[in-house]
């Protein structure tokens, strides 16, 4: 006797597997690699390689239902087309979002043995050009919930102006983790509380991650910066709570 089951048990199923497992599952047919998706998607972090970020980020944004009717990138023969696999506003299954300095560093070779000089290779993907697609693809995230930006973050607010104000005007945003402020940062945050851009009252926990401790460091109130009525406490395992 064959048994059938439900669908939603292997929703239940994929809820529980590893990412391993799942892109595992994704290769079996059509149909599980559309069900396994959201979950793929649902934790992303990048500490490898700036390409993977680029690849992430390009198709998040080339399969939206904003970017749809744009002309594809790269055009393919129609029979090639048909058979490709489209997952719909994908940004939707997102709800973290963590990037290291892995994830976005220069590439850089070993010190030759003659010289004793460390070469350092141009950078294939500088920041320049992914910053504003992280952007667009963050405007793309409805249901975000947590961000950890542990690397390359006040140059990312530079070459992305609008980083701050698209990710702070996430509905759904409630943790928020950065090595630290530079002023224009600083400055940017509290231009998005001041007009009002943003409900910070929503952010459960912000926290300032000292990269080379290790831990979570809070530095003095903000209040006079940005117009807010909390401090920050002092702690070394947990961040600040509104």
């Amino acid at each position: 006797m064959t048994s059938v089951l439900n669908e939603d048990l292997f929703y239940e199923i994929f809820a529980a597997c590893s990412v391993s497992t799942l892109v595992n599952i994704s290769l079996v047919s059509t149909r599980f690699y559309m069900a396994a998706m959201p979950y793929l998607l649902r934790d992303a972090t990048f500490d490898r390689s700036p390409e993977l970020l680029s690849r992430f980020l390009h198709f998040i944004i080339d399969n939206s239902a904003a970017t749809s009717l744009r002309t594809d990138r790269h055009p393919v023969q129609p029979h090639i087309a048909a058979r490709r696999l489209r997952i719909a506003d994908p940004g939707k299954y997102v709800s973290t979002f963590e990037l290291y300095e892995r994830g976005c560093r220069t590439t850089k070779e070993g010190p030759n043995a003659r010289s004793g000089l460390i070469h350092v290779r141009p950078e294939p993907y500088p920041c320049k050009l992914w910053a504003p697609l992280l952007t667009q693809a963050i405007s793309l995230m409805p249901n975000l919930r947590s961000v950890a930006i542990h690397s390359r973050f006040d140059k990312i607010c530079r070459c992305s102006p609008q980083f701050l104000e698209v990710l702070l005007t996430r509905p759904r945003l409630t943790s928020f983790t950065v090595p630290d402020f530079d002023c224009a940062s600083s400055r940017a945050v509290g231009e998005v509380v001041r007009e009002r851009k943003a409900d910070m009252a929503k952010l459960r926990k912000i926290a300032f991650d000292d990269a080379d401790a290790g831990e979570f460091c809070h530095v003095g109130a903000v209040k006079s910066e940005w117009g807010l009525t909390a401090g920050f406490t002092e702690s070394s395992a947990s961040a600040s709570e509104y």
